[in-house]
């Protein structure tokens, strides 16, 4: 962990790191005396990656559903919050409402309400986690991993028993491939799930604490513990994702791929926003070295999902690479049909205007992307 000693007020943090611009960490003493914040943050999308990469709340804390396509950046903030606050917010409509408020004060980069109202939260419920985990989990959203990191700090030095700090401390740690450190701190869980909570909060935390030991055992390749692991949250969360995609990763792995894909089909009914199961499939067959057997998936993707942006951009990409250009633009025109044109889109349509030798086309979709 960081060695977080700074003295600043929480308010004062995030106006000088996250709303100022990150210019320094010592612009952090700025008071709210006179603050003029900058435009609002862009609602569009917080991120946007290669369609080729599986979309897993890289960039967060909480653990999450797959994502796969974008959502307004509101969706994305909420959704971290309802990982990270013990139960369903749905099943609370005024914290809820609070929450929400608490969302578009940050929006805004009203910090002090923003504080004030997540303070208020925790004063009502013992269960609420810290405010600085949950605005440092705001701040992994939003890409802010700076002001994410000395917030997570703050929440770990002024909270050492407080569970949801260790599960965010170990998301992040797997995520960056620190599976060790990730390790430790599902550890330090593991050993706070022993002490006295609701039954409600406990369950979500365990939920919480097998998801992140079946990504270490999977990391790992230890296949059988999370093939073991996988199967314990399933027994309790028959719908929960993480284990439900392990497990039909390992029925691919053990050459059941009609199994395999009937998982990754309750999957997406479960959560529409996740990958279609079969270019999942063509993924793991691609990561086998199928490389056959991969491009009859992602074919078939294509063809059973005219409409589906990300679909449409995973053969385009597989198009070029294969040199059929007629074939990648076809495909990129319907994936900006069906959603609108992206960084990625414009980043195909430069390689291959590129590849056929028209690099004034090629270096105007460069600069579109650079926009």
């Amino acid at each position: 962990m960081f060695n977080f000693r700074f003295q600043f007020t929480l308010p004062a943090i995030l106006i000088g790191l996250m709303f100022a611009g990150l210019s320094s960490v010592a612009s952090a003493q700025n008071s709210l005396d006179g603050y003029t914040p900058p435009q609002k943050i862009d609602g569009t999308r917080a991120s946007e990656k290669d369609p080729n990469t599986p979309k897993g709340n890289r960039s967060t804390l909480g653990l999450s559903a797959p994502d796969g396509k974008n959502k307004p950046l509101f969706v994305q903030l909420m959704t971290e919050m309802d990982n990270l606050i013990p139960g369903k917010l749905s099943d609370t409509p005024d914290q809820k409402t609070q929450v929400e408020n608490a969302i578009k004060e940050f929006q805004n980069r009203n910090a002090k309400k923003t504080v004030e109202i997540f303070n208020e939260l925790g004063k009502a419920n013992k269960d609420f986690p810290p405010t600085d985990l949950l605005l440092a989990a705001l701040s992994y959203v939003v890409k802010d991993q700076t002001t994410g990191k000395i917030l997570l700090e703050r929440a770990a030095s002024g909270h050492a028993d407080e569970i949801g700090v260790y599960s965010a401390f170990a998301r992040l740690a797997i995520n960056e491939g620190r599976i060790a450190d990730g390790f430790v701190h599902l550890e330090k869980m593991n050993a706070l799930l022993q002490k006295p909570m609701s039954e409600s909060t406990k369950e979500f935390y365990v939920a919480q604490y097998l998801d992140g030991m079946i990504d270490v055992a999977m990391r790992q390749k230890r296949f059988d513990d999370a093939r073991k692991l996988s199967g314990q949250q399933l027994a309790k969360l028959p719908d929960n994702p993480k284990a439900l995609m392990v497990a039909a990763e390992l029925e691919f792995r053990d050459k059941k791929v009609d199994e395999s894909l009937a998982l990754l089909t309750k999957m997406k009914s479960k959560f529409d926003a996740s990958r279609v199961p079969e270019s999942i499939i063509a993924t793991w067959y691609g990561k086998s070295g199928q490389q056959e057997e991969a491009a009859k998936w992602v074919v078939k993707a294509a063809e059973m999902y005219p409409d589906d942006s990300r679909v449409q951009l995973e053969f385009a990409s597989w198009s070029l690479n294969q040199g059929d250009f007629p074939a990648a633009t076809e495909s990129i025109k319907r994936a900006e049909a069906a959603d609108k044109e992206s960084k990625f889109s414009k980043n195909l349509k430069a390689k291959i205007a590129f590849a056929q030798g028209s690099y004034v086309v090629a270096e105007y979709h460069y600069e579109q992307m650079a926009k």
